[in-house]
């Protein structure tokens, strides 16, 4: 009897220990599923070496000058990093920048030009540093683009940019043509006391098909921070976007005309998401959709911003499309917070300031019904709440309300023709149709 006891007590233990070793191995398959294979990230740090193969935290490369479709890319965070992501042509699978590292700070991307305090030539009141020799600088190094959209001295920006050099008549003008960067000053430039800083025409990620972007910091562009042409799939989130824009917008009116936005898609996009994104200090807008392409059809579809922040810049949300084959179906500018359009770098060196409002539309061509605005804060701005071209019909009107709306006294609802003053918001919505249910106050 003992025996048979003891026999069905080392059966039972021997099911148990079977039925714990298969957990144990369904356990580690679920693991090696869900988990990236090592072989597919890359580690980026500023004390890396693009010799190293990036595969680990100690062995980390310096920067990448391409990504590819299947692979992680971490930033370490706390370091500053120069280079940018070019896009990645027909991306089938996920693509993801992102941080790793237990620093506070995130990691910071950035495609400034330090220039080195003894580069400059003196030309009278006039310095200048040649942008295609990469020992005149540090930082960003790639010399593809000179065309310097503002530069920063000891942390400051100034963007008074001239189109020739006889034009640079007072301190930190400044010009660039294809190959130098010249800026007036009546002090030394190679003194050693001048920290200057050149934004130069790039954009610092063009977006891929199936990327995510999340946890870093984008500085230093004289182009756009973000441009997605026609992607899909994409997330973008927790990123802290500042000083963008100023460069030359080719091929647009007399060659003077300047460009910089904070998150652009462009020519249609389909199911991207962006939110807790912070913009500041852009040229022009912080987040915008928009599509000048009469021959083809490019539709945003799914295109959601929600929970970002849009503060100091010329305009908070853009959105327009100068082609009848295009439009907005299903997107949604939500929960934004968006304040002091117009208070920005740029507005004291642009021609045009009466742009400075934090919804604006050039163009309308398209039935927008499918765009909708709700459940926002814009506050503060010097040219109105709203910049819209009035050859519209209501019919085909993006959605907009629920939202909070404080100006100052004396500044126009609507900027385009410099109409409607608060606390008048239902006569504004009887004209336009808009914001029926927010709520307009005097800040």
């Amino acid at each position: 009897m003992i025996k048979q006891r003891l026999a069905c007590v080392v059966i039972i233990f021997q099911l148990l220990s079977s039925c714990t070793k298969v957990d144990q191995l369904n356990a580690i398959d679920l693991d090696s599923e869900s988990a990236p294979s090592t072989s597919n990230v890359v580690y980026i740090s500023s004390n890396g070496n693009n010799s190293n193969s990036g595969a680990s935290p100690e062995a980390p490369k310096k920067s990448i000058d391409t990504v590819i479709s299947g692979k992680t890319y971490l930033l370490k965070r706390g370091d500053t990093l120069y280079f940018n992501i070019p896009k990645t042509p027909n991306a089938t699978s996920a693509i993801e920048i992102a941080d790793y590292g237990t620093g506070i700070a995130k990691p910071i991307l950035s495609t400034f030009k330090k220039v080195k305090n003894t580069a400059w030539t003196n030309t009278g009141n006039v310095w200048k540093v040649n942008l295609k020799d990469t020992l005149a600088f540090t930082g960003f190094m790639n010399i593809n683009q000179v065309d310097v959209g503002f530069i920063k001295v000891n942390e400051v920006i100034y963007g008074h940019k001239k189109f020739n050099q006889q034009t640079l008549t007072s301190q930190w003008d400044y010009f660039s043509d294809t190959q130098y960067l010249y800026v007036y000053s009546n002090q030394n430039l190679n003194s050693g006391g001048y920290k200057i800083e050149a934004a130069c025409k790039n954009n610092i990620i063009d977006l891929s098909n199936n990327m995510t972007v999340k946890n870093i910091v984008l500085t230093g562009s004289g182009g756009h921070a973000i441009q997605g042409t026609r992607v899909s799939n994409v997330t973008l989130k927790n990123l802290d976007i500042s000083e963008i824009g100023g460069s030359i917008l080719a091929g647009y009116g007399s060659g003077t005309t300047r460009y910089g936005n904070g998150i652009e898609f462009w020519i249609g996009a389909n199911n991207c998401l962006v939110e807790e994104c912070k913009v500041s200090q852009v040229y022009d807008v912080a987040f915008t959709m928009q599509a000048d392409a009469n021959s083809v059809v490019s539709q945003f579809n799914n295109v959601v911003f929600k929970n970002n922040e849009a503060i100091n810049n010329e305009q908070s949300f853009e959105f327009w499309v100068s082609s009848q084959k295009s439009g907005f179906v299903n997107c949604k500018f939500i929960n934004n917070n968006c304040k002091n359009a117009g208070y920005g770098w740029s507005h004291a060196v642009r021609p045009n300031k009466n742009v400075a409002v934090h919804l604006l539309n050039y163009v309308w061509q398209v039935n927008a019904s499918g765009l909708l605005i709700d459940n926002n804060l814009f506050e503060k701005a010097v040219s109105g709440y709203i910049y819209i071209n009035d050859t519209y019909y209501q019919s085909q009107l993006f959605k907009s309300d629920n939202n909070q709306i404080k100006l100052d006294t004396g500044v126009p609802i609507e900027a385009f023709k410099q109409q409607f003053f608060i606390p008048d918001g239902g006569a504004f919505f009887l004209a336009k149709g808009l914001d029926e249910h927010s709520v307009f106050s005097v800040l």
